[in-house]
Formats: C-alpha cells, sequence, structure tokens
C-alpha cells in the first residue's frame, strides 16, 4: 500500500485483508495450540502436584475449558506478533515519521515488559505462593478445584504482566504528548 490518500472503500478493503490474514492465522494455530495445552496444563498444576496437593475436576466440562482457555490464550500469544504487524502495516500510512518510531518502540517495549511480568509470576510468585499456602493449610486440607486454580493462576499472571507494563505506558504517554507538543 503506497501513501496516496485512499477512499473510505478502500481504507475498509485493506482493513479486511489485514483481518483475513490474521483470521487465517488463528485457525491454522489453535489445533497446534490445543494439542500442546496438555503439557502446558501439566505445567500450571505442577505447583500444585509438587505439594502432593490433589486437584479435583467439580464439572464434566471443566477439563474441556481449561483446555480450551488455554489453547486460546497460546494462540492469541503466538497470533500476538502477526496483528501488530498487520495494525503497524495499516496505521502507518497517516503516521510521521517520528510517530511511526515512538509506536514500534512503546509496543516492544510493552510486549517485553509484559511477557517478563508474565513469567515471574509463573516461576516465582506463584510457587512462592502455593508453598505458604500449604504449609499454612496442613490442619484443614483445602479442596482444590481444577477450575479456580487456572482461573486464578490466569489473573495472576495477567495482572503481573501489566503491572510490570505501567512504566512503559507512562513513558509512553509523555513520550507522545511531547510530539504533539504539550
Amino acid at each position: 500500500m503506497d501513501n496516496t490518500d485512499l477512499s473510505l472503500v478502500a481504507h475498509l478493503t485493506e482493513m479486511r485483508k489485514r483481518l483475513l490474514i490474521c483470521v487465517i492465522a488463528f485457525f491454522v494455530i489453535i489445533p497446534f495450540a490445543f494439542y500442546f495445552s496438555g503439557l502446558i496444563c501439566d505445567f500450571i498444576f505442577s505447583t500444585l502436584t509438587n505439594h502432593n496437593c490433589k486437584i479435583y475436576i467439580f464439572s464434566i466440562t471443566d477439563s474441556l475449558v481449561i483446555r480450551v482457555s488455554l489453547s486460546l490464550i497460546m494462540t492469541i500469544a503466538a497470533e500476538l506478533p502477526l496483528i501488530a504487524f498487520e495494525l503497524v502495516r495499516f496505521i502507518f500510512p497517516g503516521l510521521k515519521q517520528r510517530e511511526k518510531k515512538i509506536i514500534v518502540w512503546l509496543s516492544g517495549a510493552f510486549s517485553l515488559c509484559f511477557l517478563i511480568g508474565a513469567a515471574a509470576f509463573v516461576f516465582l510468585i506463584a510457587p512462592v505462593i502455593v508453598t505458604a499456602w500449604v504449609k499454612y493449610d496442613s490442619e484443614f486440607p483445602a479442596i482444590i478445584s481444577a477450575k479456580d486454580f487456572f482461573d486464578s493462576w490466569l489473573i495472576g499472571a495477567c495482572v503481573s504482566g501489566l503491572v510490570c507494563c505501567v512504566p512503559v505506558l507512562i513513558f509512553g504517554i509523555i513520550k507522545i504528548r511531547r510530539n504533539m507538543g504539550y
């Protein structure tokens, strides 16, 4: 796509093309994600099984819901670079050179900080929480629902990732405001 002015129909056609690429990639990636979701589930629940905790499934659909949810998350995570690339390719013709540099830098920094925060939760924070919980739960052992543990694990990883992104967001807002002349 060149830098000439386009009509509304041309913009919509360009957006449809880029969305179609992302949708096709989604349907190509998701079977692989579902195939490997069992291994990732084993890793997630290993924090509990390493402490001899029993995990229970309370609904017929819980294990399927966990694997499908994990597959969707893995697919979106794997597809994020493609989505970002297609989004950038769509909006870049309308931006100035300085704005392009800021967006590329911020998107890379945001992604890296989110991954660092999520990894910190998965490998450092979650095991400490489970160890402390098991240590103080010896009198009355809890019945651990697989779905509830997975949901808590997922929320914790997302919150931890987003918290690590706060400095990038603040820096980005300051940089954009300066670029706009405020």
